[in-house]
Protein backbone atom coordinates (compact mmCIF):
# COMPACT_ATOMS: atom_id res chain seq x y z
CA UNK A 1 0.00 0.00 0.00
CA UNK A 2 2.05 3.13 -1.31
CA UNK A 3 0.35 5.45 0.95
CA UNK A 4 0.97 4.12 4.07
CA UNK A 5 5.15 4.08 3.05
CA UNK A 6 4.44 7.78 2.91
CA UNK A 7 2.62 7.96 6.54
CA UNK A 8 5.64 5.94 8.01
CA UNK A 9 8.26 8.67 7.40
CA UNK A 10 7.95 10.59 10.18
CA UNK A 11 10.69 12.78 10.47
CA UNK A 12 9.91 14.72 6.54
CA UNK A 13 8.33 18.19 6.09
CA UNK A 14 4.49 17.34 5.47
CA UNK A 15 4.60 19.50 1.93
CA UNK A 16 7.35 17.17 0.91
CA UNK A 17 5.61 13.99 1.82
CA UNK A 18 2.67 15.45 0.00
CA UNK A 19 4.11 16.21 -3.00
CA UNK A 20 5.60 12.81 -3.34
CA UNK A 21 2.01 11.74 -3.04
CA UNK A 22 0.87 13.50 -5.97
CA UNK A 23 3.84 13.54 -7.74
CA UNK A 24 4.87 9.66 -7.17
CA UNK A 25 2.01 7.88 -5.49
CA UNK A 26 -0.99 9.10 -7.62
CA UNK A 27 0.48 9.19 -10.97
CA UNK A 28 1.00 4.88 -9.92
CA UNK A 29 -2.09 3.96 -9.24
CA UNK A 30 -2.67 1.18 -11.56
CA UNK A 31 -5.47 1.73 -14.27
CA UNK A 32 -7.54 -0.80 -13.57
CA UNK A 33 -8.03 1.01 -9.94
CA UNK A 34 -7.92 4.54 -10.93
CA UNK A 35 -11.89 4.75 -11.30
CA UNK A 36 -11.91 3.26 -7.13
CA UNK A 37 -9.03 5.97 -6.25
CA UNK A 38 -11.37 8.86 -7.73
CA UNK A 39 -14.42 7.15 -6.23
CA UNK A 40 -12.63 7.23 -3.05
CA UNK A 41 -11.91 10.85 -3.12
CA UNK A 42 -14.53 12.60 -4.59
CA UNK A 43 -16.73 13.13 -1.51
CA UNK A 44 -13.75 15.23 -0.15
CA UNK A 45 -14.35 19.19 -0.09
CA UNK A 46 -12.61 21.88 1.22
CA UNK A 47 -13.86 24.56 2.89
CA UNK A 48 -11.04 27.07 2.36
CA UNK A 49 -13.35 30.39 3.15
CA UNK A 50 -13.73 28.91 6.95
CA UNK A 51 -10.23 29.82 7.05
CA UNK A 52 -8.80 32.16 4.18
CA UNK A 53 -8.17 35.51 6.10
CA UNK A 54 -5.82 36.19 8.36
CA UNK A 55 -9.01 37.58 10.82
CA UNK A 56 -10.57 34.54 10.87
CA UNK A 57 -7.47 32.37 11.75
CA UNK A 58 -4.01 32.23 13.03
CA UNK A 59 -1.82 31.90 9.86
CA UNK A 60 1.51 29.87 10.04
CA UNK A 61 4.48 28.67 8.12
CA UNK A 62 4.06 24.86 7.23
CA UNK A 63 7.05 24.15 6.09
CA UNK A 64 8.92 22.43 9.21
CA UNK A 65 5.57 20.76 9.87
CA UNK A 66 6.47 16.98 10.47
CA UNK A 67 4.93 13.91 8.29
CA UNK A 68 3.56 13.01 11.64
CA UNK A 69 0.01 12.55 11.33
CA UNK A 70 -2.56 11.89 13.83
CA UNK A 71 -5.65 10.63 13.66
CA UNK A 72 -8.80 11.30 16.28
CA UNK A 73 -11.58 8.65 17.21
CA UNK A 74 -14.06 10.81 15.46
CA UNK A 75 -11.95 11.15 12.34
CA UNK A 76 -11.30 7.55 11.98
CA UNK A 77 -15.34 7.48 12.37
CA UNK A 78 -15.81 8.78 9.34
CA UNK A 79 -14.07 6.00 7.45
CA UNK A 80 -15.29 3.50 9.51
CA UNK A 81 -16.04 1.00 6.48
CA UNK A 82 -12.63 1.76 4.71
CA UNK A 83 -10.27 3.14 7.04
CA UNK A 84 -6.93 3.26 4.91
CA UNK A 85 -9.88 5.76 2.43
CA UNK A 86 -8.72 8.45 5.89
CA UNK A 87 -5.04 8.05 4.94
CA UNK A 88 -5.80 9.16 1.13
CA UNK A 89 -8.39 11.31 2.17
CA UNK A 90 -5.61 12.75 4.79
CA UNK A 91 -2.72 13.14 1.97
CA UNK A 92 -5.49 14.39 -0.70
CA UNK A 93 -6.62 17.01 1.79
CA UNK A 94 -2.90 18.48 2.49
CA UNK A 95 -2.61 18.83 -0.94
CA UNK A 96 -5.88 20.74 -1.50
CA UNK A 97 -3.92 23.06 1.30
CA UNK A 98 -0.80 23.41 -0.05
CA UNK A 99 -2.32 24.18 -3.76
CA UNK A 100 -4.38 26.94 -1.87
CA UNK A 101 -0.66 27.75 0.16
CA UNK A 102 2.14 27.06 -1.91
CA UNK A 103 5.80 26.99 -1.46
CA UNK A 104 7.90 28.94 -0.91
CA UNK A 105 5.74 29.79 2.28
CA UNK A 106 3.54 27.22 2.78
CA UNK A 107 1.77 29.95 5.08
CA UNK A 108 -1.48 28.77 5.90
CA UNK A 109 -4.18 28.71 8.57
CA UNK A 110 -3.16 26.87 11.11
CA UNK A 111 -7.18 25.07 11.12
CA UNK A 112 -8.35 24.08 7.97
CA UNK A 113 -12.03 22.74 7.61
CA UNK A 114 -13.14 19.92 5.54
CA UNK A 115 -15.75 18.06 4.51
CA UNK A 116 -16.01 14.20 3.34
CA UNK A 117 -19.49 12.69 2.50
CA UNK A 118 -20.93 15.90 4.39
CA UNK A 119 -19.16 15.40 7.50
CA UNK A 120 -17.01 17.90 8.58
CA UNK A 121 -13.35 17.39 10.00
CA UNK A 122 -11.03 19.69 10.38
CA UNK A 123 -7.15 19.53 9.83
CA UNK A 124 -4.62 21.38 12.72
CA UNK A 125 -1.06 22.11 12.66
CA UNK A 126 -0.11 21.59 16.32
CA UNK A 127 3.20 21.60 18.37
CA UNK A 128 5.11 20.41 14.38
CA UNK A 129 2.60 17.34 13.68
CA UNK A 130 -0.96 16.90 12.12
CA UNK A 131 -4.10 16.62 13.31
CA UNK A 132 -7.18 15.01 11.81
CA UNK A 133 -10.45 15.41 14.32
CA UNK A 134 -13.66 16.51 14.62
CA UNK A 135 -15.23 19.99 15.89
CA UNK A 136 -16.62 17.99 18.75
CA UNK A 137 -13.27 16.54 19.73
CA UNK A 138 -11.25 19.92 19.65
Amino acid sequence: MPVRAIYEIKDAPVPLMTDMYMKTIVPSIAEESKQAYLKMIEPLKYDYKATDTEDKCMFDDWRDVKNELYFTKGYNNIFEENQIAGLWVAYEALNQIFERYPAPDFHAGYLQVFYYNKKRFWITAEAGHVVFSIPEEY
